[in-house]
């Protein structure tokens, strides 16, 4: 019989900037239902926080540009945008910087037609995400789940946004020590191949060691978002 196993409790941990400006991990060292967390947490984006005094999240975001190269007007999102032409650039998009997590970018208003799926990065043309000149019309964070070699969210970072039936097919089958999901849903991880053997359901928050979501180190195969 599969066990199923969802996980409710959080290890509250904080990504804070020192004085000298440098970044380090700072936890609690307990686990804390999200309800007793001391600070207010946005765990559908959030990938760190401020400094010391006053928590801020610091949001993925997408920074669209309507000429080539990055020129032109600029537009900042760090949620979603379901019609472009609340910015004033619909259908005028030629450029694109994606940061910290993934977007889906869409032809049509809505998040409808053709979707990209864009991972961080810089896209200096449309022809760099294989899409149309001037054709996106909306766009928003992709739920994603991000997969780590190593406990903490070091080593290898793996990046899944569509159901993985064989994590080998990514190189880290077996592997994954650590994670962070990020989004509006909720990722089921499994023992085995084939979305089969134990799962654990992780709703959108960060994971850094395997014993937080209930399982074991180095036996995930397989994922996909929750139905």
């Amino acid at each position: 019989m599969t066990k199923t196993t969802k996980v409710r409790n959080i290890l509250y941990n904080l990504v804070v900037t020192t004085e000298a400006g440098q970044t380090e991990l700072a936890y609690t060292n307990k686990y804390l239902p999200r309800n007793q967390l001391q600070h207010k947490v946005d765990f559908k984006n959030c990938i760190a926080f401020g400094n010391n005094t006053e928590y801020k999240t610091i949001m993925s975001r997408i920074i669209l540009y309507d000429e080539t190269d990055f020129r032109g007007k600029k537009v900042e999102l760090t949620s979603a945008c379901e019609d472009f032409r609340q910015i004033n650039l619909n259908d005028r998009v030629s450029s694109i910087k994606v940061i910290r997590k993934p977007w889906n970018v869409y032809d049509d208003r809505n998040f409808q037609g053709q979707k990209y799926t864009l991972n961080p990065g810089e896209y200096a043309s449309w022809t760099d995400w294989q899409g149309r000149n001037d054709q996106l019309s909306s766009a928003k964070p992709a739920a994603t789940i991000v997969l780590y070699t190593d406990e903490n969210f070091r080593g290898k970072e793996i990046f899944v946004t569509e159901a993985c039936a064989v994590l080998s097919d990514l190189g880290i089958n077996d592997q994954v020590s650590s994670a962070k999901v990020v989004g509006e849903l909720s990722w089921v991880v499994y023992d085995d191949f084939n979305f089969e053997g134990t799962s654990h359901t992780l709703t959108p928050g960060m994971y850094p060691h395997w014993t937080v979501w209930g399982g074991a180190n180095d036996r995930m195969s397989s994922v996909k978002p929750a139905e």
